[in-house]
């Protein structure tokens, strides 16, 4: 998917081609550039009411880098718990061997073999 930037340059560019007399309303051409935005951000620039296309641009520009931020502590997040759950059951692991060498000895005691 491509950034916002990316995006927003080659949008700007497609439209001083198709409107060449800057005929198409300003509400248009930001509900055009909306329609191209990743799905994800579309609504919270839309609710921004942008007055303008530069406007929609930097206000999806500030979106997209917070939701990019939110999916990078996220990943991080989900990694910890991961060496979390990890190292658990490794505990877990060094916990049962050793419970079952112990009671291994306890039956040697019990039951010594001559």
């Amino acid at each position: 998917m491509k950034s916002v930037e990316e995006y927003s340059n080659r949008f700007k560019k497609l439209q001083k081609k198709v409107d060449l007399t800057n005929g198409i309303s300003v509400a248009n051409t930001i509900r055009q550039f909306l329609s191209g935005l990743n799905p994800t951000i579309v609504s919270m620039v839309y609710t921004n009411r942008s007055e303008n296309l530069a406007a929609a641009v930097e206000t999806a520009k500030s979106i997209e880098a917070g939701y990019k931020i939110t999916q990078r502590n996220m990943q991080q997040q989900s990694n910890h718990t991961l060496q979390q759950i990890t190292s658990a059951r490794d505990s877990m692991e060094v916990l049962t061997a050793t419970i079952e060498k112990l009671l291994c000895q306890r039956e040697e005691e019990k039951y010594p073999t001559i």
